[in-house]
């Protein structure tokens, strides 16, 4: 695939080595890598090192050769006239089994190519094409893995393929519409191209993401953003996100840490607004190692208290561990309900029904949405009422989102409680690898799986316990100390010797303003203020603000002469002419900046014989002096005044020609007036 001739890439922990004669293949995997990483893709492509894929990986693709094997079997028993495929082969069989799709630098895989049936006369023949995977669920990353095909077939068959099949592990197939698809994907095969053609120098940026905890290259990420205190490794980070921050010169999570700011009290409203978690504030958490608290929770107990934690396997939408842990006081007992397959899952159902049916004036508590939903389901699966189950559920993560902010870069209960000193048997516990555990357990019933299942789970309950008394002593003010703070409080002096230092600063920076002497609080009889003012304005040296108006201008307009009257509408007199002028100062905003323009208006103004007055045009009207100002210098000036918040003294004061205000601000707020 590469040639011998090579140059290397620096990164972190290994060398990249690209080829330059020869070009890479992009595959069905680096296709779908890039849709979840672009930086996994390029690794994936460039990098000799392919990682470590996790368990949970591995077995999927196990569960996937292996359904693959069966479904061919099946297929070949129920069409025998299927062939090989075989680009001699190519539009002269109806079926076409095991396809290795090659066209220029893309490849792809299909476990069948059945012949699309063409009403039109005009239609080229072509296939559409059907994949197996190793999933009961289509998941997203599955229809990229189709269209890639798709696309990949439509290059060889000169049409893209209209549909396409994905078959689970069940054997059904899912249909799929691909047309609409294909221009979502054209970005993403382009760059990959670009890549092949003209390797990057640079890897693509870093950015954590959902898919790393089942990425190969998940370890060598991870250090990195660690090294460089990535903004990523906030769990609520987005793309979004990070693009705008580093718009702003920010990042790091250090640098985030610095922009918070309290809030403002304000008068509580009638409707309050949505609760948001600020980004800002769990950065300041993580820098100082505080627990910060937005809001204060309120959180009642009772002396009888159940903790619920439930296990399933997302992709058949099946729970097959429901742990309980009930708590008296300081006495807990777990119960943990057990299901071999899905037929019991039922049976383990009704026994936690039955269970909770032993304490009905009991709070629930439970992390997060995941068992609410699950309880929902099997509800509706198995028809069971759960309106007193629901009025007693309790959610611990809706005391901590947007109001406690803990010194971890995610809310997810293995932080938290890891913080709080929760503990689990096996280092690696995770959601994604009681998965492993449950598929490894189905393959050999007779190992330690299902006990490492059940320690994990009670785990969790004994984690959510910790986490429930530890904002119960928050919200009572119990526990609060050193390490825990009020976001919207001013920062405590430390010392006494600090606090003098600052109380006499703050005395220096209330009078060390220019105008002291002028500004002050002075005391005088009123009576003598005329006086004052006309001595004042006696003296030789008293600057007066005088408006002066300018001799040259830019631009001469002839402004033409009006018609009729504006008060009777009458005919204006034509011999009766007198010359007016008026000169207009005004502002032009450009992309880069603004400057200065002077107009001088000439016309004439008419007499009417009827009101015995003159009348002018309306430009005229406005004359001030001899001379107004236009539409952008008001504009300018009002922006000055309720934008940048400047008092009139120092408007005045400020030349155009020395001016740096921010002319896209002052651009966008003149459009609007």
């Amino acid at each position: 695939m590469y040639s011998t001739k090579h140059y290397s890439y620096a990164y972190p922990g290994q060398n990249l080595e690209i080829a330059l004669s020869a070009i890479p293949i992009i595959t069905s995997e680096i296709f779908v890598a890039y849709s979840q990483c672009p930086r996994k893709a390029f690794l994936l492509l460039f990098s000799e090192d392919r990682g470590k894929l996790h368990d949970y990986s591995l077995i999927l693709e196990e569960r996937r050769q292996n359904n693959r094997a069966q479904y061919l079997e099946k297929f070949l028993q129920s069409y025998p006239e299927a062939r090989m495929y075989d680009i001699k082969a190519f539009k002269k069989h109806e079926l076409l089994v095991e396809a290795k799709l090659r066209s220029e630098q893309l490849e792809a895989y299909c476990t069948v190519l059945n012949k699309a049936d063409t009403n039109s006369a005009y239609r080229r023949t072509s296939y559409n094409p059907t994949i197996v995977t190793g999933t009961y669920s289509v998941t997203p990353e599955q229809k990229t893995e189709l269209l890639f095909v798709g696309s990949v077939l439509g290059q060889i068959q000169k049409q893209l393929p209209a549909v396409g099949q994905i078959v689970s592990m069940d054997g059904k197939a899912h249909r799929v519409h691909l047309e609409s698809g294909y221009k979502s994907i054209k970005p993403s095969l382009k760059m990959l191209q670009n890549w092949c053609n003209k390797p990057p120098i640079d890897p693509p940026p870093l950015i954590l993401n959902p898919n790393c905890p089942s990425c190969q290259f998940q370890q060598i990420c991870r250090q990195q953003a660690e090294k460089e205190n990535n903004l990523s490794l906030l769990d609520r980070m987005t793309p979004k996100a990070i693009q705008k921050y580093n718009k702003r010169g920010i990042f790091t999570v250090q640098q985030l840490s610095y922009l918070f700011k309290p809030r403002r009290k304000r008068k509580k409203r009638k409707n309050p607004e949505p609760i948001k978690h600020s980004l800002e504030l769990q950065a300041l958490a993580i820098r100082e190692n505080k627990i910060y608290i937005q809001e204060m929770p309120e959180l009642t107990r009772q002396s009888m208290e159940l903790f619920l934690d439930i296990e399933g396997i997302p992709d058949q939408q099946f729970y097959y561990l429901i742990g309980l842990l009930v708590c008296e006081g300081e006495k807990c007992i777990q119960y943990s309900f057990w299901a071999d397959t899905p037929e019991e899952e039922e049976m383990i159902w009704k026994q936690f029904l039955s269970k909770l049916s032993e304490y009905p004036e009991a709070s629930i508590y439970h992390y997060g949405s995941y068992e609410i939903k699950a309880i929902s389901k099997l509800a509706k699966r198995y028809t069971t009422d759960i309106e007193k189950v629901i009025k007693h559920l309790i959610n611990i993560n809706s005391y901590i989102y947007g109001k406690i902010y803990f010194p971890t870069f995610s809310n997810r209960l293995k932080e938290i409680g890891t913080l709080i000193g929760a503990s689990w048997a096996s280092p690696n516990s995770s959601g994604l690898q009681s998965l492993v555990w449950r598929y490894q357990w189905e393959e050999n019933p007779h190992s330690t799986y299902k006990k490492n299942l059940l320690v994990y789970n009670n785990g969790d309950c004994n984690a959510l316990k910790l986490l429930t008394n530890k904002i119960y002593e928050i919200s009572s003010q119990d526990g609060l100390n050193s390490c825990i703070a009020f976001a919207d409080e001013k920062r405590k002096l430390s010392t006494e010797v600090g606090k003098e230092i600052h109380s006499h600063l703050e005395f220096i920076l209330k009078s060390s303003h220019a105008d002291y002497d002028r500004k002050k609080i002075a005391f005088r009889d009123r009576g003598n203020d005329r006086i004052h003012k006309r001595q004042k304005d006696n003296q030789k040296d008293h600057k007066r603000f005088v408006r002066v108006a300018p001799l040259k201008a830019n631009k001469t307009i002839e402004v033409p002469v009006i018609t009729n009257c504006k008060k009777c509408s009458e005919e204006l007199s034509q011999d009766k002419q007198q010359a007016i002028s008026i000169i207009v100062i005004d502002l032009n905003f450009t992309k880069s900046g603004y400057r200065k323009v002077i107009y001088l208006y000439k016309g004439f103004k008419s007499y009417c014989n009827l009101c015995k007055r003159y009348s002018a045009p309306d430009v005229f009207c406005r004359s001030l002096g001899g001379y107004v100002f236009g539409h952008g210098f008001k504009s300018w000036i009002v922006y000055q005044r309720i934008s940048l918040r400047l008092s009139y003294r120092l408007i005045a004061k400020n030349s155009i020609s020395r001016l740096t205000c921010k002319v896209r601000g002052a651009r966008s707020f003149i459009k609007q007036a």
